[in-house]
């Protein structure tokens, strides 16, 4: 993001969209998104998962601003996390790479290990290890307020985040940041998805006092789920109208943002500076259309099968070395100190938290102790 200093007060909305195909998404029906990316925004369509390609993995470096290799979230295996005596989030590595041999040089566990073994850590021991904090905890200790909401029946945003195994609403960050999930099947994350956006409009719409968090996150699966469903990619007809029903919602909160900043004017307060940033974790393809050999691959990496089993899926992710798999993207719109354009080189996925720092902070991701680029 461009240096330009802002006297207006900075806010964020995050748009997490689980499983979505960045060339499916410019195949879709999708004239919010495209129209936040193209007229004005920031954007890449070939941004590399930084890992394996699995949830929990991707979200952790999403969400913390550290990569795969660095954290200890190697699966979508929800067992793993846990408190430490102080009530921090830990994470139980996944203790040896269970993986065939030809297999190993792709999956995130064995990376991890071999990244530790070259860097003078311990290596993968099975003991608890603590996350790094996340976006909401930076901010919480700068005195910043979060709200996120969560769609769907995985619950691994909010455990990432410190929240306990079930929980649909709670407090988070000494109160600083509030988690509100919605736990649905997928017949009903459409529904549900509108229940979510509604009460962040509701949010968005309070003006009269700080109710209103410095930065609000959604998180919306429905992508993800029809892909597994009937399987991920740009010729799948039902994938591409679920990624069209969730930018009808996008569509609902970037007018919300523009009818609070009008009242904010009206009001006589000082000007908001909103960033939305949009993102996905991972990609995936029908699993039909994969050769013989590469489905017995997919099935071989026994660690992508860890939490969430994926074999009998007729969509499914988790493979390194497909592009379809790992390529992801990420949009920045509305705030007037992007520097409109495709960001080149791609940015990472560790550079979200640095960049959503320095808009809501004014402060540079080297005084956070992250190695990820602001943009």
């Amino acid at each position: 993001m461009a240096s330009k200093e802002l006297v207006s007060t900075p806010r964020a909305l995050l748009l997490f969209l689980d499983g979505c195909r960045p060339d499916a998404l410019l195949a879709a029906e999708a004239p919010s998104l495209k129209r936040l990316a193209f007229e004005g925004g920031a954007f890449s369509f070939h941004v590399d998962c930084g890992g394996l390609p699995l949830s929990g993995p991707c979200w952790a470096s999403i969400l913390t601003g550290v990569p795969q290799e660095q954290h200890p979230v190697t699966t979508n295996d929800l067992d793993t996390f846990g408190f430490d005596e102080s009530g921090n989030t830990t994470v139980t590595p996944v203790p040896d790479c269970v993986c065939s041999l030809a297999r190993g040089k792709f999956c995130a566990v064995y990376r991890r290990s071999r990244w530790l073994s070259t860097n003078g850590g311990r290596g993968a021991d099975s003991q608890p290890e603590a996350l790094p904090p996340t976006i909401f905890g930076r901010l919480a200790s700068a005195g910043r307020k979060s709200a996120l909401f969560t769609v769907g029946s995985w619950e691994g945003i909010g455990r990432i985040c410190g929240a306990k195994a079930g929980s649909c609403k709670e407090s988070l960050e000494g109160g600083n940041l509030a988690l509100h999930h919605f736990p649905c099947e997928l017949a009903e994350e459409q529904q549900s998805s509108v229940s979510a956006v509604d009460e962040v409009i509701d949010l968005l719409a309070r003006t009269d006092s700080n109710e209103c968090p410095h930065a609000v996150a959604l998180y919306l699966h429905l992508i993800d789920g029809t892909g597994h469903s009937l399987g991920f990619g740009s010729d799948v007809p039902e994938y591409r109208t679920a990624i069209s029903i969730v930018d009808g919602q996008v569509g609902r909160l970037l007018s919300a943002i523009e009818r609070r900043k009008a009242a904010v004017r009206d009001a006589g307060l000082a000007e908001e500076d909103w960033l939305v940033v949009v993102t996905t974790d991972h990609g995936g393809t029908a699993q039909a259309r994969m050769p013989r050999e590469m489905r017995r691959a997919f099935a071989d990496c026994a660690c992508v099968q860890k939490g969430i089993p994926q074999t009998g899926l007729r969509g499914v992710h988790g493979l390194r070395e497909l592009l379809q798999h790992t390529q992801t993207f990420q949009i920045l719109g509305l705030s007037h100190s992007i520097a409109s354009g495709e960001m080149l080189p791609a940015p990472r996925p560790d550079d979200i938290v640095p960049t959503v720092l320095q808009h809501l902070l004014r402060e540079k991701a080297s005084s956070h102790g992250l190695g990820g680029s602001a943009r």
